[in-house]
């Protein structure tokens, strides 16, 4: 075998001329083998070429007729016993097909890049063949001579569009053997019909991933469109965003305008120590969330390298978690101003160099949109609780009493509508409970309830008859224009006598339960709603003695989908009936409001329990 430089057993083809779409011609020859392998190292790791590997989809899948077609035709034309059809990522060298070897499956179809001669191939960036690879410099100490019998080895690159190679179409023999330039010309044609199958490939996973990243989006937008909380908001987008990136771990950061910290969320991969170190970060603080905020520019770190250089600080930890390549994209508002950040890590750098730009850039839009839009609601709620707190406030103590009160709106956008409750104390043994609800949610009905309420009030606090005080309403707000209607219960309890009184207007009955005993459904003394006028004939007395309780509510409790009026009365009694001598107001309050699924309608709602006298 010869050994000169003149004549090495290899050959590359016309060493001064590349056919059109193919590499340069091999000049290792001038090289040193530790050279050589320095050069095949670099080539076969580049994270261009590894990147252009992976988008091809081809990895671990099952063998193709297209494909087998041509691994036959090489062996057949050359006469070789082995052939293949490779991919070379970073590990292993993936046998697309493979002929002369038995039954394989897709896991079973490769073999380790150290074990693969396609690897000297990437080296060369051209063809290659050896007519005896033992005794060959670079070659003689490949593991494969020994565990699968190579000697003679001749192969073509497959290449993608802009020239990269990413496998090869290659031969084996057992044997020694003198490969001649028909030989090398039929696998260079065969290897250009291989990486046109494989330029389709790519680009038809090019498609689908689009397809597959538009799905991905469309669902992302609807599912941040039901969300109106800013917590929630960020829940979503931490549990969304990775997998739709294929990212491994991911942070968002927020920041006030004038604050020196930006506030930290972590998804769940996130480990506890972390999120819990990591709560908030100080924008002085050098990192690509901070300086993605700072500068209103996309971030990235592509690999360890990267992070050792632009944030040594920052490398042992990004060590420790498993990461290497990261992204921080800024999220601004409709006006510019910058709210904070999206932090996206991958342990795979080549992974995170698939994820493209106008994707990223989309997902965060999404984000800064819905953020901004929950920022806005939740401080519309936060006003909306404040005032909430002004018109309902908390029942005040009453000696021989206690009382719970709660409101439920039905729409999560408002927090009250026109549902209501007051307790008033007349004086140290009585106490007015006043529940109304005015027909119609939202702002107009909050503002009539809060007229209604004030007038209502105000006869109670003026020692207005009970039997009178609904008419008398009537009388004062005969003003209205526009008609309303309200429907309200007022019940008075004196401790001293140890009576409950009670006169309703169009309003769903009270429930009373003894300390034992069933429970007992009053309607009260009837007349029409308050928007028709009307006069109470007499007031319902009923006795309220110690271990008492009493539950009045407007008509969103018992206006239940699926069940019906009188169901839902069964219902409540039996939990009422069914409370312990232990059992508080609140607790009694909350089993109460538990039996309110499916409901579309306000809640407010009074629980009295009668206590033992002092």
């Amino acid at each position: 075998m010869p050994t000169g430089p003149e004549d090495d057993g290899t050959r590359s083809g016309d060493p001064g001329v590349s056919a059109p779409g193919v590499p340069a011609p091999d000049r290792t020859v001038e090289f040193g083998a530790a050279a050589f392998r320095d050069m095949v190292l670099r080539a076969v790791h580049d994270p261009d070429r590894i990147e252009r590997v992976l988008a091809t989809g081809l990895l671990d899948t099952d063998p193709d007729d297209a494909f087998d077609a041509l691994t036959s035709a090489a062996c057949d034309l050359l006469d070789a016993p082995f052939g293949f059809i490779t991919l070379v990522d970073d590990r292993r060298s993936y046998w697309k097909s493979c002929v002369g070897l038995a039954t394989l499956t897709n896991t079973t179809r490769q073999n380790s890049v150290e074990d693969s001669f396609c690897q000297y191939l990437i080296g060369v960036g051209t063809g290659l063949t050896v007519d005896d690879v033992r005794t060959d410099a670079r070659t003689c100490d490949n593991p494969s001579i020994g565990t699968m019998g190579v000697v003679a080895w001749a192969g073509q690159p497959i290449i993608a569009t802009d020239g990269t190679v990413l496998g090869s179409v290659c031969v084996f023999d057992v044997r020694p053997r003198r490969w001649t330039d028909r030989d090398e010309a039929v696998l260079r044609s065969l290897a250009m019909a291989a990486s046109r199958l494989v330029q389709l490939a790519s680009r038809l996973a090019e498609l689908e991933a689009l397809r597959r990243r538009a799905e991905d989006l469309s669902a992302f937008t609807g599912q941040l469109a039901a969300h109106i909380t800013t917590p929630a908001a960020i829940e979503l987008i931490l549990s969304f965003v990775p997998p739709m990136l294929d990212a491994d771990l991911m942070n968002v950061a927020l920041c006030e305008p004038g604050s020196p910290d930006a506030a930290m969320f972590h998804g769940p991969d996130v480990p506890d120590p972390v999120a819990l170190e990591f709560a908030s970060i100080p924008l002085s603080f050098s990192s690509p969330l901070t300086d993605a905020i700072s500068s209103g520019r996309t971030i990235s770190a592509e690999d360890l390298d990267d992070v050792g250089r632009r944030y040594p600080h920052l490398l042992d930890a990004t060590i420790a978690s498993g990461i290497e390549a990261s992204v921080a994209v800024p999220l601004f508002s409709s006006d510019g101003v910058t709210l904070g950040a999206l932090g996206l890590a991958w342990s795979d750098p080549v992974v995170a160099r698939m994820v493209q730009p106008s994707i990223l850039n989309a997902v965060a839009s999404l984000c800064a949109q819905t953020i901004e839009r929950t920022d806005l609601a939740d401080s519309t709620n936060d006003l909306i609780r404040k005032m909430t707190l002004q018109l309902l406030p908390d029942a005040p103590p009453v000696r021989g009493l206690d009382i719970a009160v709660r409101y439920l709106p039905a729409d999560d956008r408002l927090t009250f509508g026109g549902d209501w409750h007051d307790v008033i104390a007349l004086s140290d043994s009585r106490t007015m409970i006043i529940v109304g609800d005015v027909v119609g949610h939202g702002i107009a009905a909050a503002a009539r309830m809060a007229e209604i309420r004030g007038v209502l009030n105000t006869l109670t606090k003026l020692g207005s008859p009970l039997d009178q005080l609904l008419s008398t309403a009537d009388e004062l707000l005969s003003h209205h224009h526009d008609p309303y209607l309200a429907t309200i219960a007022l019940i008075e309890i004196d401790t001293d006598t140890n009576v409950l009184r009670h006169v309703s207007a169009g309003h769903p009955p009270i429930l009373c339960a003894g300390s034992s005993g069933p429970t007992l459904v009053h309607n009260g003394t009837k007349r029409p709603p308050l928007g028709f006028g009307g006069a109470v004939d007499r007031v319902e007395e009923v006795p309220f003695p110690p271990g008492s309780a009493m539950v009045a509510y407007t008509d969103g409790l018992v206006e239940c989908r699926g069940r019906t009026f009188d169901e839902r009365i069964g219902e409540l009694s039996d939990v009422i009936g069914s409370r312990t001598v232990d059992s508080d107001s609140s607790t009694l309050c909350a089993d109460i409001l538990a039996t309110a699924t499916s409901r579309s309608d306000d809640i407010a709602i009074v629980v009295i329990t009668r206590l033992d006298a002092c």
